[in-house]
């Protein structure tokens, strides 16, 4: 079953998507990059407000550790700030051609201290698939697809359904989470959800005028919201269906 997860960058944000059932929160600030990190004060003010919330309101919280480069030691001292924050799940940008044995090894042992971490890779700039098995043993999380640059076109004009797909069942006969995003519309997605994905990512299609560094837009929430089957019920839903 696909879930959806939507990009907040402060709590107002945060608030709407959880009115509009959206399974994953995801923080990240989108005028600072494909994954742009949000401060580490307003990241712990959004895990507050949204844990403080309705049990169930949301499957979990994602924040993006910034547009950062291939070096051990700082991706290390990102992740384990952003651990400290309390979010559940952590996207590490792949921003070169390869993952070296440094980093691949530091992954690891985030992975053993029970960090979910999800590698984020972008279609406009490598399309040569890790070795999913490889990671998977190293313990992570899971794998994503995104774009870097918003101005190349979204993920579904830079590749096809066939390689999408070859992504999401590779990734997930590994035992990986799968996920998909980059500039993805409401038109996108009744092909997607074909492909089983664990989650589709948005930004821009839930903002005004589909402009990811505009605010979020109730209505366009609704409108991807309510093309993704719900895959829980709320508390508060299922104490309604009770009554």
């Amino acid at each position: 079953m696909t879930r959806m997860l939507g990009s907040v960058r402060d709590r107002a944000e945060a608030s709407i998507l959880l009115r509009a059932n959206v399974d994953i929160i995801d923080i990240k600030e989108p005028s600072a990059g494909a994954l742009g990190a949000v401060t580490l004060t307003d990241v712990i003010a959004m895990v507050n407000y949204v844990k403080a919330g309705e049990p169930g309101a949301c499957f979990g919280i994602s924040a993006t550790i910034g547009d950062l480069p291939m070096i051990a030691g700082i991706i290390s001292n990102a992740i384990q700030r952003m651990h400290s924050t309390g979010v559940d799940i952590i996207k590490v940008g792949v921003f070169s051609s390869g993952l070296s044995a440094e980093l691949i090894s530091m992954l690891a042992q985030h992975a053993a201290e029970d960090k979910k971490i999800v590698l984020v890779f972008f279609a406009d700039r490598f399309i040569h698939w890790p070795d999913f098995s490889f990671l998977s043993a190293q313990g992570l999380y899971g794998v994503m697809l995104d774009t870097a640059n918003k101005q190349n076109g979204s993920l579904t004009t830079l590749m096809s359904m066939r390689e999408l797909d070859g992504f999401v069942r590779g990734a997930q006969a590994a035992g990986l989470k799968a996920g998909l995003a980059g500039s993805l519309q409401a038109s996108d997605i009744n092909n997607l959800l074909e492909l089983d994905a664990d989650y589709l990512g948005f930004r821009g299609a839930l903002c005004r005028k589909q402009e990811r560094a505009s605010v979020i837009d109730e209505n366009a929430v609704k409108t991807v919201r309510n093309l993704i089957p719900l895959t829980r019920q709320s508390n508060k839903q299922l104490a309604q269906v009770a009554n």
